[in-house]
């Protein structure tokens, strides 16, 4: 399970401040901070004063915690985010029965404490159906912290946490694409994918086009699961949230009539498409279409270009197609 560009919890769990003061600013951050951790230690109290607390815990301890993303906020290395004069104070508040300082104590420990401690406070919350503890917990399995190393334990506890949890519809989808503690499943990928993209979940169309080429290439292939038509309605999703390799084989479905009716000039325009992002074999193949008139008025001088740059990345054929442009022998 793992992740790419993830975003801090406010991006999708919390809503944004309506003030903007700094002073307002910092205690919705503490307070933010305060609800992802009620959420995991009932006994914390969630509508706890800050006034009293907010000098002691400091700025910089609670920007730190509310830029965090899921899992950092629960597996960041140990660091002294309190120095020793503000912990005693912090103490200091709790014996004078200050809610909002128990909670930060507990908060400071909680992230200062050994990889199976923090497991052991997560999977109490998980198991009380807890969908943060549970993707969490997740990550442990995955990367064996404070566990030993479970890609199928990891898998199910991300996908019990994917109900509610957009970065875990995402994460989930990563198994199911990779095949890491579930069965490869590009498709069921794909439905996981495309939930996180709703939720504007970073890198998730990327993703979703990446699993919609997979289904394509699936049915693209031979033997009983064929089938072009479909091949071709899913190269043709995937090309049209960018993917290149979906690009180049739906060029290649046009030209062909795979799954689709002949059309050259469609097969020369998504060409182009995935050429614009430097696929070599669609630089190639665009590259022939204008020595020829495939698709697209002749032009030598275009031709030549687009085989220069697919000669450039590997494609040793273009060099051989430019001589042979060129008249040479």
């Amino acid at each position: 399970m793992q992740t790419i560009q993830p975003s801090p919890l406010s991006t999708y769990l919390f809503h944004q401040p309506s003030e903007t003061s700094e002073r307002n600013e910092l205690a919705y951050q503490a307070t933010r901070v305060q609800d992802v951790f009620t959420s995991i230690s009932p006994a914390a109290s969630a509508s706890a004063q800050l006034q009293k607390v907010l000098p002691v815990v400091g700025e910089n301890f609670i920007k730190t915690l509310s830029k965090l993303t899921i899992w950092e906020v629960f597996s960041f290395p140990k660091q002294e985010v309190l120095n020793e004069t503000k912990l005693e104070q912090l103490k200091a508040l709790v014996l004078e029965g200050d809610a909002s300082a128990q909670y930060f104590l507990e908060i400071y420990q909680f992230i200062n404490d050994t990889d199976d401690q923090r497991v052991k406070i997560l999977r109490d919350a998980a198991m009380r159906g807890n969908s943060i503890a549970q993707f969490v917990l997740g990550f442990h399995y995955a990367k064996g912290k404070g566990v030993i190393k479970d890609p199928i334990a990891a898998a199910s506890w991300c996908r019990k946490a994917a109900d509610t949890l957009c970065e875990a519809k995402f994460n989930f989808g990563l198994c199911l694409l990779k095949g890491k503690g579930v069965p490869k499943n590009p498709e069921a990928a794909a439905s996981w994918f495309e939930e996180a993209a709703q939720h504007n979940y970073p890198q998730a169309q990327h993703f979703l086009a990446k699993a919609q080429f997979a289904v394509g290439l699936h049915y693209y292939g031979e033997g009983e699961k064929q089938d072009q038509r479909l091949a071709f309605s899913w190269f043709e999703k995937a090309a049209q949230l960018g993917n290149a390799e979906a690009e180049y084989y739906l060029s290649r479905c046009y030209f062909r009539g795979e799954g689709t009716s002949i059309d050259q000039k469609l097969g020369a325009y998504w060409c182009k498409k995935a050429a614009m992002q430097k696929h070599a074999t669609a630089l190639l193949i665009l590259g022939v279409c204008y020595a020829n008139g495939e698709g697209v008025k002749p032009n030598r001088e275009k031709a030549i270009s687009y085989l220069e740059q697919a000669g450039k990345l590997g494609k040793t054929m273009a060099w051989e197609l430019i001589r042979m442009l060129n008249g040479d022998q």
